[in-house]
C-alpha cells in the first residue's frame, strides 16, 4: 500500500488492494517451499501488517510513534537523500515508509516475541529505526525489568555479553548468586549495568523508584508524580471530574480500556497473563467487559494509584485523586492506565 523509496529514482506505482492481496499470496506460495507452516510449536507465522496499521487513527499514529523520529535524522537516509535530488524529489507517503516498516518489529516484538529482523543491505536504515522505535517505546522500569527477570541459566552469559565486568569478576558474582539465587544478585547487577548504559544514571534511578513502589516497599500516600514514574508511557485519558467522581470503578476500567483499544492498539506495556486469551478473542478494551473486569478484581489483579481493589462495587470518591488531577490504574504487574481528570 505504501511503497519504499530505497532503491528506486522515482515513486512507486500504488496498487489496487486486490494487487496488494494476490500479490501477498503469491509470496506466501513462493516461501511454502522453503518455510513450514503447518507445524503448531514451530511453524512459521505470516501476518500482514495491514492488521494494525490500518486500524490506527492518523492522531494516533502521529502522537504514538511520529514522535519518537527526528525529521533531521529522517533526511539523512541515502534513499531520501538520493530522491531529494531529482528533480521529482520525494513525496511524503514514501517519506514515511521508515516509520512503518519500525513500527511493524514494534507491533511484532510487543504481540509476538519478534527479536530479531532479516533483510538485505538497502533495508538497514528501516531495520535500524526498528530496534531504535522498540528501544524509545520501552521504559526505564519495563528496560530494567527485563534484565531482571532473566533466567538463572542465562545471567553468566549476558553478563559477558552486555556488560564491560571482567571476566574473573563475572565468575565470582555467578559463584555468590548460586549460593542464594533467590536473591537474584546477579540479574540485580545485570539489570542497573546495561540500564545506565541505555538510559542513563537517571534512567536507573527512575526504574528503581518504580520498582520499589511497584513491589510494595514503598508505604504511605504516593504523589502523581511518583506514580507517572511508575507508569513510565502507560496510555492517558483525559475525563472530566464528572465522568470520573462517585462512578463505579469497574465503568470507568471498562470505559478506560475501550477507548485506549479503538483499533486493537494495545498499550506498550501489555504483558501476558490473564489478557492474552482476551486479545486472542479480539474483544474491545483491554479490561474488556464487565464481567471481566470483575473477576480480575476479584482475583485481585486490579489496582488503583498502586492499592489493590478489594471490592468490585467501589466507587471513585474526590480523595481518591493523586494531586486532585490524577487516577492510575494498574492491572497486573505492569499495565498501567493514567486518567488526567480536568
Amino acid at each position: 500500500m505504501i511503497g519504499d523509496p530505497s532503491g528506486k529514482s522515482e515513486e512507486r506505482v500504488l496498487l489496487t488492494d486486490e494487487t496488494v492481496e494476490h500479490n501477498a499470496q503469491q509470496i506466501i506460495k513462493g516461501l511454502s517451499a522453503v518455510l513450514d507452516f503447518e507445524d503448531p510449536r514451530t511453524g512459521a507465522v505470516i501476518h500482514n501488517n495491514a492488521e494494525w496499521h490500518t486500524q490506527m487513527s492518523a492522531v494516533t499514529w502521529m502522537r504514538d510513534i511520529g514522535r519518537h523520529f527526528r525529521v533531521n535524522a529522517m533526511l539523512q537516509r541515502d534513499s531520501v537523500k538520493k530522491r531529494l535530488e531529482t528533480e521529482q524529489g520525494i513525496s511524503f507517503l514514501e517519506f514515511s515508509y521508515q516509520l512503518f516498516q519500525a513500527y511493524d518489529f514494534l507491533h511484532l516484538y510487543r504481540h509476538h516475541n519478534c527479536i530479531a529482523q532479516i533483510g538485505g543491505s538497502d533495508q538497514w536504515g528501516n531495520i535500524a529505526s526498528g530496534i531504535e522505535l522498540v528501544r524509545k517505546s520501552t521504559g526505564d522500569f519495563d528496560f530494567y525489568q527485563y534484565f531482571l527477570r532473566s533466567d538463572d541459566r542465562d545471567v553468566e552469559q549476558l553478563l559477558k555479553s552486555f556488560t564491560f565486568r571482567e571476566v574473573e569478576e563475572i565468575r565470582d558474582i555467578v559463584a555468590e548468586h548460586e549460593k542464594a539465587p533467590e536473591k537474584r544478585e546477579a540479574q540485580k547487577l545485570l539489570a542497573e549495568d546495561i540500564t545506565v548504559m541505555m538510559h542513563g544514571q537517571e534512567g536507573l534511578r527512575t526504574a528503581l523508584d518504580a520498582t520499589e513502589l511497584l513491589f510494595g516497599k514503598k508505604s504511605g500516600p504516593l504523589t502523581a508524580a511518583e506514580m507517572l514514574r511508575m507508569a513510565g508511557d502507560a496510555p492517558v485519558t483525559t475525563l472530566s471530574r464528572g465522568d470520573v467522581i462517585d462512578q463505579s470503578l469497574v465503568d470507568l476500567a471498562v470505559r478506560i480500556g475501550a477507548s485506549k483499544s479503538k483499533g486493537k492498539v494495545y498499550p506498550h506495556n501489555a504483558d501476558p497473563g490473564p489478557f492474552l486469551s482476551i486479545q486472542r478473542a479480539d474483544l474491545v478494551g483491554l479490561l474488556r467487559p464487565l464481567a471481566e473486569c470483575r473477576r480480575l478484581i476479584k482475583g485481585g489483579g486490579v489496582y488503583l494509584n498502586n492499592e489493590r481493589v478489594e471490592s468490585d462495587t467501589l466507587r471513585v470518591e474526590a480523595p481518591m485523586l493523586l494531586d486532585e488531577k490524577m487516577l492510575v490504574l494498574r492491572v497486573g504487574r505492569r499495565n498501567n492506565f493514567i486518567v488526567q481528570v480536568q
